[in-house]
């Protein structure tokens, strides 16, 4: 019993020095207080909009076409027969070649023949001449010596007075020698000569078939003048200018790019595409080979537009606003778009106090304290 005593005394003892150690341990604490929250602002890159004056710049992929494209008609009849190029499409010319013939025989032994007989009808005339005119003579003898069946008719003489014109005329000498130079133009039209360097991009007849007036028997592209047909979309269509000067890349030789000059501008919209066309002439370099109906990339400078700003294309939100600094806190503002880049953007439409914001933000939230870089 007296152990039971001791044990229990013994224990009350200890917790009662405990609690009295404790209680003067908390009165020597130092009481501690609660942080003061520090509030952050968030810094952003931005710029003070400044408007100034700025060149449009345009770019597109266009098709190169031939600056001459045009089908080849027969405007006499006969046998086609072989000229110094080859019948084939694809065969390429210069400027001057025998691109084929056609019979031309029948037609050349009737001119001789016909101006056989003017020759004779103007032999019977001339004693009448120098009898009735004879200060004129020796120009008709001259005229008649110098008519030759093998090469084109000479100049015809000029008639003097009234009384020789209405010789000639009534004597049908007048009317037959125009018509016999007719039939020498006529005659030239059996040869069919390339009217620039080209090639053959069609064609329509083989060699030993009939040609009849008005038949098609090839097509001809044009290869040392091409253009290139650039789509322009049609609100941008106001900002190209004639005489540009352009930058066209081709993929063939993409380390050197071409110039051209704009040097049409269509008044029409393509209902397909709904843009403009727009052609730029290609300056011509025989070492470097650009081709009919390919593809190429175009960049051009347009026309000056005032009163505009550049920003990089990250600094646009949903196509339409930017994010600006005012009175410290961010504010989303709707812009006026110009021109879209591929990595930047004209635009006005607002104040010119402002910044704005040139950096892609993170779940923005506006009327938050901001500060810029």
């Amino acid at each position: 019993m007296k152990r039971k005593l001791i044990v229990s005394g013994s224990i009350l003892g200890i917790l009662f020095v405990s609690f009295l150690a404790m209680s003067y341990l908390s009165k020597g604490k130092t009481e501690e207080k609660a942080p003061i929250p520090v509030s952050v602002k968030k810094k952003v890159k931005a710029e003070e909009v400044v408007y100034s004056d700025a060149l449009i710049q345009l770019s597109g992929t266009g098709r190169v076409v031939s600056k001459n494209d045009f089908n080849l008609s027969a405007e006499v009849p006969g046998k086609i027969l072989t000229g110094n190029v080859s019948l084939k499409k694809g065969a390429s010319f210069r400027k001057g070649d025998l691109l084929f013939r056609i019979h031309q025989e029948e037609a050349l032994f009737a001119l001789k023949a016909r101006k056989s007989r003017f020759m004779t009808t103007l032999a019977g005339l001339l004693p009448d001449v120098k009898v009735d005119f004879p200060e004129e003579y020796a120009k008709w003898a001259a005229f008649f010596d110098a008519i030759s069946v093998e090469k084109n008719m000479p100049d015809f003489p000029t008639l003097s007075n009234q009384q020789e014109k209405v010789f000639m005329a009534t004597r049908n000498i007048v009317p037959e020698y125009y018509s016999i130079q007719a039939d020498e133009v006529r005659l030239e039209k059996y040869r069919i000569y390339a009217p620039f360097d080209g090639a053959f991009s069609e064609v329509y007849a083989e060699v030993g078939s009939v040609a009849n007036p008005g038949q098609s028997l090839a097509k001809l592209s044009r290869t040392d003048k091409l253009e290139i047909e650039l789509p322009v979309a049609f609100e941008e269509a106001s900002h190209v200018s004639l005489g540009a000067m352009a930058s066209i890349t081709n993929e063939l030789d993409p380390s050197a790019p071409l110039k051209g000059k704009v040097v049409r501008i269509a008044d029409f919209v393509d209902p397909t595409t709904q843009s403009v066309p727009v052609y730029i002439e290609l300056t011509y370099e025989e070492n470097r080979p650009v081709y009919r109906g390919q593809y190429v990339r175009v960049e051009m400078q347009g026309k000056k537009m005032s009163g505009v700003m550049e920003l990089p294309r990250r600094a646009l939100v949903n196509a339409e606003y930017v994010y600006v600094v005012r009175d410290g806190k961010l504010q989303k503002e709707p812009v006026i778009i110009h021109k879209l880049y591929e990595n930047s953007f004209l635009f006005s439409g607002i104040s010119a106090d402002l910044w704005v914001v040139t950096e892609a933000l993170v779940n923005p939230v506006e009327g938050t304290e901001v500060e810029i870089l």
